[in-house]
């Protein structure tokens, strides 16, 4: 089996000399500066194709936990500073919030000499980012459904009947219910927005929005190959309201956000039902208490700035 291509390096070329982005940093932040600045090149050296996307506030804990900052306000003065200076790219960041660097590529080509594969270029990034934003808007409204029908065909209920006039009538109560929590007599009333556009109302829809989160941050790293995951919405919701029965929702957003980081979760393909089964929801929850734990002891004494 050959080999997949690497899209990562495991080194990036550091000038000493002057630049005006490090003379910035160096002057308002002085040493951290220039660890904030390191450790964000770091971070895109091992990030597929060098290129990061913070859409929401799931994006920015796991940035803030890759560069190893615990100062959000800072952390952002510091990419605004970076994108002054042109060492960031202005137009991804403004318009779409992707920390990357033409000059930072660049810099990698060397790396990418003797590979298959080339390096991504900046108007790659910016295609990919337009684009996106063009099938998001002409999804609006039934995105989500389509893959709903597709599970529906994936995972049949025990009671689902073969009658293809009733999978007619079942795929389109499936379609109000997908991605809005509405229920089939609310759709005559007004049809929400997808939930990954407005604010969940309860504590079901909080959890089905994180996971919804996940995966878009997966996507955005190629981490996962669709954009939208195939999910039977009736199964995992079952089992999302017998776990609250003893579980706080933000024990299981935990454990699903968790499952990013874990091997047999991601071999499955991030699969909510399975997160959701008791057996691996019970390890994920005490894998995430653990390391929730660890960043504790970690934490610096008060009055101490953490060390970058």
């Amino acid at each position: 089996m050959a080999r997949p291509e690497r899209r990562d390096v495991d080194y990036f070329p550091f000038f000493v000399k002057e630049g005006k982005t490090l003379d910035y940093l160096e002057l308002k932040y002085g040493p951290e500066g220039t660890g904030y600045f390191t450790n964000i090149l770091r971070f895109l050296s091992k990030t597929p194709d060098h290129y990061f996307c913070i859409n929401n506030e799931t994006d920015m804990v796991i940035f803030l936990s890759r560069i190893k900052s615990s100062d959000e306000h800072k952390t952002l003065d510091i990419i605004g500073i970076m994108v002054k200076t042109g060492k960031l790219d202005r137009e991804l960041w403004e318009k779409h919030r992707v920390i990357v660097s033409e000059d930072f590529l660049a810099s990698l080509e060397e790396a990418y000499k003797h590979r298959n594969n080339n390096i991504i270029t900046i108007n790659e990034i910016r295609a990919k980012f337009v684009s996106q934003q063009i099938n998001h808007l002409k999804q609006q409204g039934n995105g989500v459904n389509q893959q709903v029908n597709t599970s529906i065909t994936e995972f049949p209920s025990e009671n689902q009947e073969l009658n293809p006039q009733s999978k007619v009538k079942k795929s389109k109560v499936e379609k109000s219910n997908s991605d809005s929590g509405e229920s089939p007599g609310d759709e005559k009333k007004h049809k929400k927005p997808p939930l990954r556009e407005r604010e969940p109302v309860n504590d079901m829809e909080r959890i089905e929005k994180a996971y919804l989160q996940n995966w878009d941050i997966l996507f955005c790293q190629h981490r996962v190959k669709k954009s939208d995951p195939i999910v039977n919405w009736n199964q995992t919701r079952k089992l999302i309201k017998n776990h609250l029965v003893r579980l706080k929702p933000d024990d299981i957003i935990s454990a699903i956000k968790i499952g990013m980081s874990d091997d047999f979760i991601m071999q499955g393909g991030y699969s909510l039902a399975v997160m959701l089964s008791a057996s691996v929801l019970n390890r994920l929850i005490n894998a995430s208490k653990k390391t929730t734990q660890a960043m504790d002891e970690k934490k610096p004494l008060s009055g101490l700035k953490p060390i970058i």
